[in-house]
């Protein structure tokens, strides 16, 4: 009787083992396979203390079976967090590209202005000298402009508007003497 007692906490165990298996589907037949070992072994040596074999037979399989549910939901959190961490990758990489076309958008307009208007002080400096100075000024102005929307971009504070946009785009114009 002793010896049936023990191969039943023995079958606990191995079924609690075998549930943790790498793959679900082998896990579950060698559960299988060992609950029929039991099964078999019990019926053909163990008939006259069936109580004894028949309780590992039952607690094993609760313990393997509740082990393998246990297993599956680490597996799935495990690959929730893997999950969890690719979308936080990826919102960072778009948060830096979209930040990327922000700071190009940004800066294009205001640096085509700047060369546009240093190329015209450069050709008023010898016809021109106040007007290429006061192109110069702009120049400057442009640059320190430019420079207080890069610091406001990169905090986060300053949206696009279409109307800046237009601004931008109109000042370039004019600065290149083109009628919009």
């Amino acid at each position: 009787g002793l010896s049936a007692y023990w191969k039943g906490v023995y079958t606990i165990y191995a079924m609690s083992f075998a549930s943790r298996l790498p793959s679900r589907r082998m896990s579950i037949r060698v559960m299988i396979a060992l609950e029929i070992a039991l099964l078999a072994v019990g019926l053909a040596f163990y008939r006259h203390v069936w109580p004894i074999w028949a309780s590992g037979l039952l607690f094993g399989g609760i313990t393997g079976f509740a082990t393998l549910m246990q297993t599956d939901v680490e597996r799935k959190n495990q690959e929730l967090a893997v999950a969890h961490e690719e979308v936080r990758a990826l919102a960072t990489t778009a948060e830096r590209e979209r930040i990327s076309r922000d700071l190009h958008d940004l800066l294009g307009h205001t640096l085509t202005l700047v060369a546009v208007k240093a190329e015209l002080a450069a050709r008023l400096v010898t016809r021109d000298a106040e007007a290429a100075e006061r192109e110069m000024q702009a120049v400057a102005a442009a640059a320190r402009e430019a420079l207080s929307e890069v610091r406001t971009a990169v905090v986060g504070m300053r949206g696009a508007s279409l109307a800046f946009e237009i601004d931008k785009a109109r000042q370039a114009l004019t600065a290149a003497d083109i009628q919009a």
